[in-house]
């Protein structure tokens, strides 16, 4: 988890600017650094702030329990695709394409170097499943949380804008 935003979640949990650290210890050295593994702190405060329940944890159990929420992912995207697919698939040729996912380099990359990819997808697909369902409360909710990784999901979640979901879209 070299990767896990957690040095500037953790920062901002002991209420301090995690950029404004990172930029001090890149002007002078510093020999005890709260940055960890090169964790500069280059993402949006919002996300920070999502994440902070991981800053609030020790570094060894914040890697596990984001390793957790990663496997929680997988598991949410596998069975929203299982629910879409299984109607016009072989199950045996759906579970082949998951297990090659799964043993994919990009894939063990990912969960090793504790990237933020499968959390915000996994949260927007859900996003766009309760939308069908009407409940567009929870699915700005889960657009929201999304959105920590908004490079990824700002551009996918303009198909809510796109279905003019204004309701989904002001709750997130």
């Amino acid at each position: 988890s070299r990767d896990l935003q957690w040095s500037g979640a953790h920062l901002l949990w002991r209420g301090l600017d995690p950029s404004a650290v990172f930029l001090a210890c890149q002007q002078a050295v510093c020999a005890n650094s709260p940055i960890i593994l090169h964790q500069s702190p280059n993402y949006p405060i919002s996300a920070l702030v999502m994440l902070m329940p991981l800053g609030a944890l020790p570094w060894g159990i914040a890697k596990f329990a984001w390793l957790l929420v990663n496997l929680a992912s997988v598991a949410i995207l596998f069975w929203c695709a299982w629910n879409h697919l299984a109607p016009r698939l072989d199950p045996r040729s759906i579970l082949f394409v998951f297990l090659a996912f799964l043993i994919s380099t990009p894939f063990r990359n990912h969960v090793e170097n504790g990237q933020q990819g499968l959390f915000p997808i996994a949260m927007l697909i859900l996003a766009l499943g309760l939308v069908h369902r009407d409940r567009p409360m929870i699915a700005g909710l889960l657009l929201a949380l999304a959105l920590i990784k908004f490079t990824l999901t700002l551009p996918l979640s303009l198909i809510f804008v796109a279905r003019r979901d204004w309701k989904t879209l002001s709750v997130a």
